[in-house]
């Protein structure tokens, strides 16, 4: 079956999108039960992947090859690892957020821009040495050095 919008038949559209959501609804459920880790429930998981079958059924192209199965499988998949590497960055930025807002007062000026920019501006290395001036090599250092600062002596 294949979905594609026109004009005229909007009925006609939602009827086949539906049916399609409520043949694929194993497939995301397997999906999501797979790529269940602890962050989240499968409920939540299964959500995440209706909205990567509605896409696959939006842009799937029966011109191109390949079955829809196939396309739609990815695209679930696809918008679960999207969920969980959004979550991450959500989790490490509170992570890091305490720490390195305490320790972020001691660094002299320029640690404290690249600091800024790589976690909060969420720059590349490239972009910072562009906005810097400075090597790879010496970025790299730098932010080594800041995330990763020695242990502090006891005494």
């Amino acid at each position: 079956m294949v979905v594609q919008a026109r004009p005229d038949d909007d009925e006609d559209h939602a009827l086949a999108k539906e049916l399609l959501v409520a043949r694929y609804e194993p497939m995301v459920r397997a999906c999501a039960a797979r790529w269940l880790d602890g962050h989240g429930s499968v409920e939540e998981l299964t959500h995440v992947g209706y909205v990567g079958l509605l896409k696959a059924v939006a842009t799937f192209d029966p011109e191109l090859g390949g079955s829809l199965d196939g396309y739609a499988r990815r695209c679930v998949s696809g918008e679960i690892r999207r969920y969980y590497r959004d979550v991450d960055r959500q989790v490490r930025a509170r992570r890091y957020g305490a720490a390195i807002r305490q320790y972020r007062t001691e660094l002299p000026d320029r640690q404290q821009i690249m600091l800024l920019l790589r976690f909060y501006g969420e720059r590349a290395r490239d972009e910072i040495e562009r906005q810097l001036g400075r090597s790879r090599l010496r970025v790299s250092r730098l932010l080594n050095r800041v995330t990763c600062p020695p242990a502090r002596q006891k005494g």
